[in-house]
């Protein structure tokens, strides 16, 4: 989810949020990636701590099965789930599901959502769950799978999973994913399990002496050993949006690719890059990145927004930003030229808009339209069932489809 910055629910305090980033730097949110950048998906879950929620939450929520150096900036596209109004159960809208055909470079690429929920409160680890996190409702899932957004991203917390460092994996947590992966494979839907943790574990970076590498593929060994062999996994997401690791993450990320690769050589691997994973500042951040994997089927993983600082947290009107139809094309070629000169496979992990000037929807379908026509994918940036008033959200309100859903249903995955 991006860049951890719990978003509240009222513009007030949406106002005092963003006030603050700017008069106290030290509360820990940046400006990250001045001039386009990747939004930071880090948070700063220290502005607002949540109270206890009602349980209501709880019981839409899936039934665990039974089954055996650009500038550092954060981006507030979590909300605190205190400030969050829950959004009705979504109710499904029959529209015809959009049919795949080939695509231009010959390749097939996978289109989706991100589902956010699971990695929200990062002040509350591992955190309560229905009070602190939740993880997406079999309702939700029927919705998007009825739009043809058949890829669900699925962000949660490493410390949730794994509560301590080399410890076996929590069987609460495990079974809460399990769940959501069993519902989407009934539905003919794939999951990436999304890390969602910047390339840190309690704040230590991954590579430090406090995270050493080895904890990192013991993570991803664990986790990928018990999946291995799920084809309801489309892909393993090592992290979500590394920063600021002072070059650390490379040797990491190869750790964690390996971790996969002991036991599981069937499953795509997604690699983010450092820098929030900024599209637009790949070449300066990552142009040497290069994890090496044993099956061959890896790609790279970059977001990308369309604000003045690309940190996806839209503060200021359109025209304020500077924004025109193409921003996003001209944010992205950066990466997708990157690509074409290593001969290798790219994914947008994270792309979103408001919903309060129609104009944003056009930049949307812009940007989409040249993914497609590069054969490359994605995931939006986001539905959950918690996200309130957020204006990037997907999440229908009062069984109606939000205005950016329109352009996410022209471009299916093909």
């Amino acid at each position: 989810m991006p860049r951890g910055l719990r978003l509240q629910g009222t513009a007030l305090l949406s106002l005092c949020a963003v006030a603050a980033w700017m008069l106290f730097p030290e509360l820990g949110v940046y400006a990250t990636e001045a001039i386009p950048s990747p939004r930071p998906a880090g948070a700063v879950p220290t502005l607002w701590v949540p109270p206890p929620l009602t349980s209501g939450r709880e019981t839409t929520t899936l039934a665990t099965p039974r089954l055996a150096t650009p500038l550092p900036f954060r981006r507030p596209r979590e909300i605190s789930p205190a400030s969050a109004t829950a959004s009705p159960t979504p109710t499904p809208v029959p529209t015809a599901t959009p049919q795949p055909t080939a695509s231009p470079s010959g390749t097939g690429y996978r289109r989706g959502v991100s589902l956010a929920g699971a990695e929200f409160s990062e002040q509350a680890l591992p955190g309560t769950y229905g009070t602190d996190y939740t993880y997406p409702t079999a309702a939700e899932l029927d919705y998007y799978q009825g739009k043809g957004l058949t890829l669900i991203r699925l962000p949660f917390r490493w410390e949730r999973l794994q509560p301590a460092l080399n410890a076996p994996l929590d069987s609460a947590e495990l079974g809460r994913i399990d769940a959501v992966v069993v519902a989407a494979r009934a539905r003919n839907m794939q999951v990436i399990l999304d890390v969602h943790n910047y390339a840190r574990y309690y704040g230590e970076v991954i590579g430090s002496a406090a995270v050493p590498n080895a904890a990192f593929a013991d993570f991803w060994r664990k986790l990928a050993g018990h999946y291995q062999g799920e084809s309801a996994i489309w892909a393993y997401g090592l992290m979500n949006e590394p920063h600021d690791t002072g070059g650390l993450w490379p040797a990491a990320a190869q750790a964690g690719a390996d971790g996969i690769r002991a036991v599981d050589r069937a499953h795509t691997l997604l690699v983010a890059g450092d820098c929030w994973s900024g599209a637009w500042s790949w070449q300066a951040c990552n142009a040497t990145l290069s994890v090496s994997d044993p099956a061959h089927n890896i790609m790279y993983e970059a977001h990308q927004y369309f604000d003045a600082d690309s940190s996806g947290t839209y503060p200021q009107s359109y025209g304020a930003s500077g924004a025109y139809p193409t921003v996003g094309v001209d944010r992205v070629k950066p990466f997708v030229s990157w690509l074409e000169q290593h001969n290798a496979r790219g994914f947008l992990g994270e792309y979103g808009v408001p919903d309060n000037d129609p104009r944003w929807l056009t930049v949307l379908d812009q940007f989409l339209s040249y993914l497609d026509s590069n054969g490359i994918g994605g995931a939006y940036w986001a539905g959950g069932p918690w996200w309130g008033d957020y204006p990037l959200s997907v999440e229908p309100r009062n069984g109606q489809d939000r205005p950016q859903m329109a352009i996410l249903v022209k471009h299916p995955s093909r």
